[in-house]
């Protein structure tokens, strides 16, 4: 499994880029889902919108997920109402109501396929029944239909489930497809290949990778980690990567199913290109470059398929990166020190199908200054989480001071410097990290912020804008 590890999603097409503006309405710095669904908006309400990619849409988290639309979201529910209460919790839940409608109908609108599932989070042994149960009582608290179930589920031994039905699942390289011809189709720009760098002083002109400037009224950061970030947002963030293994399997799978522990074990059913049926299997998710061996995790999935699913057969494995926040809800809004024309969206914590189009819908109406788009809906009313914040900077900055004593190590005399320490893994160029081999994906790794480079060196993941200089990938077994 490399880096560029393709998944079973969609078929391979070439995504044609516009070309570059000097001027426009608005810019939007990633073509994901959030980005994707903020330019349709304003495209259709008349904004002159370029949407800005560096691969191409979709290449992100965006196309490689594993493509559920679902409300029941494991136990996120009963641990916003945790930690930031219940009002905080329904202001969640109604904007992913909002953007599951919103993607439903765009999917009926343009003809992208959906399946209907029931969701379901499951205890995969005793100590995990008490947190299941109250993901029930609380999404019943806040309104949702959800059922409790004892026994089996699709074959899997559980000590008790929480469903809920009507959830959809999707071919999510389809929809990014969709999603960026819709911005064309309403008059907008898609350009592939383009890298930002950074902004004027005043925000008011965007610079590209080769010297390209194009003059704007506002911008609009959605690349997961966010590639321009006068607010330190990064510091609010936990970069967090996790695994998904395609298997042919002649069983039938009628849930998109979810554990509840820390290791957690994720199914659903799905169809290769050619429509053959796949039991799609993810997991073994771990922070971004702390990880000693991320193989050791892929070979777990791969195990415990085997014993849950018999004669499954593997046909695909490849990752996928999401980030977390400090807070527990995800980062929507205007960015400070922009003079309110940047605004970003991050952190939805691998559910960016329902979260990503809510907040580009509420980033588009904030932009159009009117409520064409429907109610306003904010994530902006959590309480700081400064425990939280604190044991996040506190792990990253361990890792910071860790390289920099690992330059005198012992017997050396005092010898060894960062410097040549780097010679042997590299230095992420966004905040000066020592990168890790990534095993499973053949990348190098940045343990700060989660910043991932392939073996030439490129950037495969921000925040870091510029490649990093690698050595060699280390030798099989090193």
């Amino acid at each position: 499994m490399t880096s560029e590890a393709r998944p079973v999603w969609g078929l391979p097409r070439s995504i044609p880029s516009d070309d570059l503006p000097d001027r426009v309405d608005d810019v939007v710095v990633g073509g994901g889902i959030t980005g994707l669904v903020t330019a349709v908006a304003l495209a259709r309400a008349g904004r002159d919108v370029c949407v800005l990619e560096a691969r191409s849409p979709g290449a992100g988290a965006s196309g490689r997920n594993t493509g559920k639309i679902s409300l029941l979201q494991g136990t996120r529910l009963s641990q916003v109402s945790r930690n930031q209460g219940d009002e905080v919790a329904r202001a969640y839940l109604e904007a992913n109501r909002e953007g599951q409608d919103w993607v439903r109908g765009f999917c009926s609108e343009v003809g992208v396929p959906v399946q209907e599932r029931i969701a379901a989070t499951y205890a995969a042994s005793p100590d995990q029944r008490s947190s299941v149960q109250d993901e029930h009582d609380v999404a019943a608290r806040l309104g949702l239909d959800v059922q409790w179930t004892e026994g089996d589920l699709d074959g899997l031994s559980t000590s008790g489930a929480v469903t809920l039905a009507g959830q959809l699942q999707v071919d999510p390289a389809v929809l990014s497809a969709a999603l960026a011809d819709a911005v064309r189709g309403a008059g907008g720009r898609v350009v592939t290949g383009a890298r930002v760098r950074r902004l004027s002083v005043d925000a008011s002109t965007v610079h590209l990778e080769g010297g390209h400037r194009i003059a704007t009224t506002s911008v609009v950061v959605a690349t997961g980690s966010p590639v321009i970030d006068r607010g330190l947002q990064v510091t609010q963030l936990k970069a967090v990567r996790s695994y998904i293994v395609a298997f042919r399997w002649s069983g039938t799978v009628a849930h998109m199913a979810l554990s509840a522990g820390s290791d957690s074990r994720s199914i659903r059913d799905a169809a290769d290109p050619e429509g053959q049926p796949l039991l799609l299997v993810g997991g073994a998710g771990h922070t971004v470059g702390r990880k000693r061996d991320e193989s050791a995790g892929l070979d777990r999935l791969r195990r415990w398929t085997q014993q849950h699913f018999d004669k499954a057969e593997e046909v695909a494995a490849w990752g996928a990166q999401d980030h977390s926040t400090t807070s527990g809800v995800p980062l929507v809004g205007r960015m400070p020190l922009s003079r309110g024309v940047v605004r970003l969206a991050t952190g939805f914590d691998k559910w960016g199908l329902t979260n990503g189009p809510a907040a580009g819908l509420a980033m588009a109406r904030d932009i159009l200054g009117d409520q064409a788009l429907g109610h306003p809906v904010s994530y902006l009313g959590a309480r700081p989480a400064p425990a939280s914040w604190a044991i996040n900077n506190a792990l990253t900055g361990a890792h910071m001071v860790r390289d920099l004593a690992a330059a005198v190590l012992p017997g050396t005399g005092g010898d060894v410097t960062v410097k040549d320490l780097a010679r042997g893994c590299g230095v992420c160029p966004h905040m000066g990290g020592l990168l890790r081999w990534n095993s499973a994906e053949e990348t190098w790794d940045c343990p700060l912020h989660g910043s991932r480079f392939a073996t030439d060196g490129s950037v495969l993941e921000g925040p870091a804008q510029r490649p990093a200089k690698v050595p060699p990938p280390p030798e099989s077994g090193t």
